[in-house]
């Protein structure tokens, strides 16, 4: 074996080595730039949206160390022969207040004043419960993260807080009781008052 097989094997050894790291580098920074536009996504959901009030009922509240969690199941309010997809938008009119009502399904069409665009997603029933429910209609998420110190009555919780965008996205924001009091506002929409 000569000197220069031993410095081209050497050279290639490590080329391969910079390969995985600039391949490592480049996966990394694409992960890094999906997360941000979708949080940048939230964050303009949350900072302009058109918060409404979705009836939603409490199925659990859970305590860790650091915060709760509670866990909710949506009301539906959409006619059942108006749900063809397992993901789409439905056109809602919304109150001064926030509440909705069903309008119509997606056409198309100009949205009169006080009607918008509201996504959902129809999730089917999980293998893992012992209740049988039948289908999940999701209009935002299902978990809302909240300080361990706020103390939760689940009977008294009658709607989600959302913020919802033109298209129809939404960002769960707190729970209010009957009235729209505010009673639990989550942790991201009160540790960071910009998002």
């Amino acid at each position: 074996m000569n000197f220069s097989a031993i410095v081209r094997g050497v050279l290639q050894q490590k080329k391969n080595e910079i390969e995985k790291f600039f391949f490592g580098f480049i996966c990394s920074a694409i992960i890094l730039m999906v997360l941000s536009a979708r949080y940048f996504s939230d964050f303009k959901t949350f900072q302009t949206g058109k918060k409404l009030l979705l009836p939603v009922k409490v199925e659990n509240v859970e305590t860790n160390a650091f915060s709760s969690l509670v866990r909710l199941r949506y009301f539906n309010f959409i006619p059942v022969d108006a749900l063809e997809k397992e993901t789409e938008a439905v056109v809602v009119s919304h109150s001064d207040d926030g509440q909705v009502t069903f309008v119509s399904k997606e056409t198309g069409e100009r949205l009169r004043p006080h009607e918008m665009l509201l996504k959902y997603t129809i999730m089917p029933p999980s293998l893992l419960k012992r209740e049988k429910k039948g289908s999940d209609v999701r209009f935002a998420a299902s978990k809302l993260r909240f300080s361990k110190d706020k103390q939760l009555q689940p009977f008294a919780v009658c709607y989600a807080v959302v913020r919802a965008n033109d298209d129809g996205k939404t960002f769960l924001t707190g729970l209010t009781d009957c009235s729209g009091t505010q009673l639990i506002k989550g942790l991201a929409s009160s540790d960071r008052r910009n998002r």
